[in-house]
């Protein structure tokens, strides 16, 4: 059957999704956001171009299946340092009795090739695949998967920048300026192929979800033509970093307020002024904070200071499209 990707914006429940789904008798997650398949390069693809350009089918597999297995953030060193975990060296060996591994090209086949026997090992019928950026880059996942199935999963702006603000305590990232803005570039992109391919791309809002999973998913099978499984109602809260969802299970309705307690009244209406039209488009309404002449000078003190941070995050992302660049030549050249 036809994969699964699901997109959208960061911190609006996309992972929430991915183990939903992946409790489904017929799905098979792959266990994180692989980056396979963005328009921005991974810190690991260097070392996978080297595999790739070198033709060294099994360190590229291998390498591939790190991703697979540990993301973005742990693959780079555990690549470079070629610390493959046994699980993983077990699968290549088991890859390399399958048909065609060794005319695997490039790192697309290996993925595919990974995923379909990981499905079929798991005893499942399709998988699911989830990395939010993937909504930048959908014409190409569509040559390489022409009948496969988005879930752009949404989320109301503020509960996104709350969970913003949370995890850049944490984690010293996030920056609050580039989120809206990603929350913005999403939804514009959302709306485009929602209009273009209506029978491949489903938008499904993280609010609904939580207020009425059953309904919600029934639904979700009904466009991915599944039957619907209850198992995909025995899930935990995961990747959630306040201390009122710790050791919760299911579908936690205290993420939907959450914002109206944690963000200050500027913060609100900062967001609301950022997102008015794109969010009454999905049903958001206001906050309820209005700009009036006793908040007018602690709020632009407070947004001057939002684009300072804005600034800043431009000098970062205009250096990261250079190293880009420069990486995309490079391979050009000793391609």
């Amino acid at each position: 059957m036809d994969p699964i990707f699901i997109v959208g914006c960061g911190r609006s429940g996309t992972t929430l999704l991915r183990q939903v789904l992946g409790k489904h008798k017929n799905i098979y997650s792959v266990p994180t956001e692989s980056h396979l398949f963005v328009n921005y390069k991974s810190r690991a693809f260097p070392f996978i171009h080297y595999y790739e350009t070198n033709k060294d089918v099994e360190k590229l597999t291998l390498s591939v299946l790190t991703l697979m297995f540990n993301g973005d953030k742990k693959s780079p060193t555990l690549i470079k340092e070629e610390r493959f975990t046994p699980e993983i060296i077990q699968i290549l060996s088991e890859l390399k009795e399958t048909e065609g591994f060794r005319s695997l090209k490039n790192k697309h086949d290996v993925f595919n090739l990974c995923a379909n026997y990981l499905t079929i090992r798991e005893k499942k019928k399709r998988w699911v695949e989830k990395t939010p950026g993937n909504i930048r880059n959908l014409s190409f996942i569509l040559s390489l998967y022409p009948n496969a199935k988005f879930v752009d999963i949404y989320r109301d702006p503020r509960a996104v920048y709350c969970s913003g603000v949370n995890q850049r305590i944490l984690h010293k990232s996030s920056n609050l300026f580039e989120g809206i803005g990603l929350w913005r570039a999403v939804f514009k992109e959302g709306q485009k192929f929602l209009g273009n391919m209506p029978s491949q791309y489903y938008q499904l809002c993280y609010e609904k979800l939580i207020k009425n999973p059953e309904n919600e998913l029934r639904k979700l099978c009904g466009f991915l033509g599944e039957d619907f499984d209850s198992e995909m109602l025995n899930v935990d809260v995961v990747n959630c970093f306040f201390d009122d969802s710790q050791g919760k299970k299911g579908f936690n309705i205290l993420s939907l307020t959450r914002w109206k307690k944690l963000l200050s009244d500027h913060e609100k209406l900062f967001v609301d002024i950022l997102t008015k039209e794109y969010r009454r488009k999905l049903g958001y309404a206001d906050s309820g904070v209005k700009l009036t002449i006793f908040n007018l000078v602690p709020f632009a003190v407070f947004v001057i200071k939002k684009c300072i941070e804005g600034r800043k995050t431009l000098r970062l992302y205009i250096k990261s499209k250079v190293r880009s660049l420069l990486y995309n030549l490079k391979t050009r050249t000793t391609g």
